[in-house]
């Protein structure tokens, strides 16, 4: 397949928001460029690469198809900023020899999930159609602010068949429309130019520019391909950040330690998703090809421990396949704490508690060296907007160079940006029970109920409490987070099933 990718624009909001490099070169992870994700979409080792850049650039682009080993041409655009499509016409006649020849144009800022393979026996099997635009529907993160809105193919009912392409596609109904991706297949070059010289024709621009979306318009059969399954928008810095930083927090496994006890506490009734008649508890919510629960505890592969789950006593039909120890607790509106002291209240030496709803990276070089220094260790993270924007549901954590000053229990003070991500280490186990006594005597709650967070407010009075941030993490605890975090999580495994 002929690849082509119109790259002439100068990126400019990543310019003005300080990135050195051209947007296809910003780095994505340690070894990947945006670029990379674009030509990933394809068969690298047989498709042939078409880059249209301006002169300026073309000495990148060159070492960019050396050092990836792919066959490429680069061809140089020297009109004025007309957009991807407005590109494409400015070069044709560098592409004379393959006008009647199928063409895959393609955007340069994104990446996706999706069968490349499948996609070509849909465009074998509809031989008929101009053009293929393959595209994605449903729940998609990128999709959710208000400013973010994309190009969308308006089809026929129950058919594949596009009747329109709107550019920038301000829908009331975001999730079910179909969004292109930024891949436009044309059954021949000389198709697509003639469409865009149509285009040109009528002055169909956006902003200034020709865009390959509204080429579409100007054919008569053009189809929806609508089997994308994630996808990344790298489009604006915000984007580009929100992804890079989902995209690098893919290490969740623990490194290898040893630890006496590893608590899965579990026994919460998660009303939030009960309200929104999810089918099952929230550590059994589908994540990949197996459960929440089941993925925290494959991230503790490598820790030498012996994990012991505290699951509610009327969720006991659903912990009948998880092989590790189960502790049941009664339905109770007292709290985390008591839970913990009636399930737990036996177990001798040092231990490490983690909540039902996130998956996490605890265990690493800086965890070990803490370990060594003191008797608590909390884990922590930067807050989120939503975090500051809801304050009282966190417990907020004040410190310096891995020390916690204050600990303040729902409810911000002072500056503090780091909040509990609701996980612990204790070097004794006793000296957990011990505090959570001193809360039930001393009648210490937030909201009405006991929280192991509340004992943190006595014990950095008398003891060395440390703090690690935590960056790879995925948290559950929402049915918002559980729909994000979900789709990203899944990356590791398979798609994530939606639970209700």
């Amino acid at each position: 397949m002929n690849i082509i990718i119109p790259a002439t624009g100068i990126g400019k909001r990543f310019k003005e928001a300080g990135y050195k490099e051209l947007k296809p070169f910003i780095k994505v992870m340690k070894d990947k460029l945006i670029l990379d994700y674009v030509i990933e979409c394809f068969d690298v080792q047989n498709d042939i690469f078409y880059f249209i850049v301006q002169e300026c650039e073309k000495s990148k682009f060159e070492d960019f198809v050396l050092s990836r080993k792919i066959k490429a041409k680069i061809i140089i655009y020297k009109g004025e900023k007309l957009g991807p499509a407005g590109s494409l016409y400015g070069v044709v006649s560098q592409l004379q020899d393959m006008l009647d020849e199928e063409v895959i144009v393609s955007y340069c800022d994104f990446g996706q999930e999706w069968n490349y393979k499948d996609f070509l026996q849909f465009v074998q099997e509809n031989l008929d159609a101009q053009a293929i635009i393959p595209c994605y529907t449903g729940y998609h993160p990128h999709l959710l602010p208000l400013e973010n809105v994309y190009a969308a193919c308006k089809v026929y009912d129950n058919t594949y068949k596009v009747y329109e392409v709107i550019e920038k596609y301000n829908s009331k109904n975001k999730f079910e429309e179909y969004h292109s991706s930024g891949i436009y297949y044309f059954r021949t070059l000389k198709l697509a130019i003639e469409a865009i010289k149509k285009q040109i024709e009528a002055k169909d621009m956006i902003s200034g520019e020709y865009y390959v979306s509204i080429t579409n318009n100007y054919l008569e059969n053009v189809l929806c391909y609508p089997f994308i399954e994630k996808f990344y928008q790298f489009g604006t810095p915000k984007d580009f950040e929100y992804v890079k930083e989902k995209l690098n927090s893919q290490d969740v496994n623990n490194e290898k330690v040893k630890i006496q006890n590893t608590i899965i506490l579990s026994a919460g009734r998660g009303e939030r998703f009960l309200n929104l008649n999810f089918n099952q508890p929230k550590p059994f919510l589908p994540l990949g090809n197996s459960t929440i629960v089941e993925n925290i505890i494959n991230t503790l592969k490598n820790v030498e421990t012996n994990i012991i789950c505290v699951g509610a006593q009327d969720h006991e039909k659903y912990w009948e396949n998880i092989s590790k120890e189960v502790r049941f607790v009664k339905p109770n509106k007292i709290g985390a704490a008591y839970s913990y002291k009636e399930s737990c209240g036996d177990l001798k030496g040092d231990v490490l508690i983690l909540p039902c709803d996130l998956i996490a990276k605890h265990i690493n070089e800086e965890f070990k060296s803490l370990q060594k220094e003191c008797e608590i260790i909390i884990f922590v993270t930067q807050a989120s907007r939503y975090n500051m924007n809801n304050p009282h549901y966190f417990t907020w954590v004040n410190g310096k160079d891995g020390k916690v000053d204050t600990i303040s229990v729902k409810n911000r003070s002072n500056d503090t940006d780091l909040v509990m991500i609701g996980s612990f280490y204790f070097k004794e186990n006793s000296l957990l029970l011990e505090y959570i006594n001193k809360i039930f005597q001393e009648d210490i709650k937030t909201n009405g109920e006991f929280y192991i967070d509340n004992v943190f407010e006595l014990l950095i009075k008398t003891h060395k409490v440390g703090y690690i941030i935590v960056d790879n993490y995925f948290s559950f605890g929402t049915p918002d987070e559980y729909l994000e975090n979900g789709y990203w999580f899944g990356l590791l495994e398979n798609e994530v099933k939606n639970a209700f």
